[in-house]
């Protein structure tokens, strides 16, 4: 592997945003595709390094959510940061809701409302 380049830390701002233009995938899929398969890893591997059980990293790269404990465990086996899948997790979900949101009318501001 290369070596891994620490950016520099982003400052955390409540108007934080990821850029619009990169395409929302899940955090199981950018795991299988940009880090199993370059790689060239098994399932089984990435388990024995990370600590987390095989069947558990089938369901997260099958859609499941993935939760700041296997974010922590990603990032210590695969060197990136565990911001990194939160953040995928969170943008994912995110949009999820938006999409759910255009078809409920409970999420729709009240008249007068902005």
């Amino acid at each position: 592997m290369p070596p891994i380049l620490t950016p520099p830390p982003v400052p955390l701002h409540p108007q934080m945003q990821l850029d619009p233009s990169a395409p929302v995938r899940a955090p199981g899929a950018v795991l299988r595709e940009d880090y199993l398969r370059p790689l060239a890893w098994k399932t089984r591997g990435l388990a024995q390094r990370s600590g987390i059980p095989v069947w558990h990293l089938r369901s997260i790269m099958q859609g499941a959510p993935l939760y700041a404990e296997e974010a922590f465990r990603l990032g210590a086996a695969l060197g990136t940061s565990p911001f990194y899948w939160l953040a995928l997790q969170a943008r994912y979900d995110l949009l999820r809701i938006e999409r759910s949101r255009r078809q409920h009318s409970w999420a729709r501001p009240a008249r007068g409302d902005s």
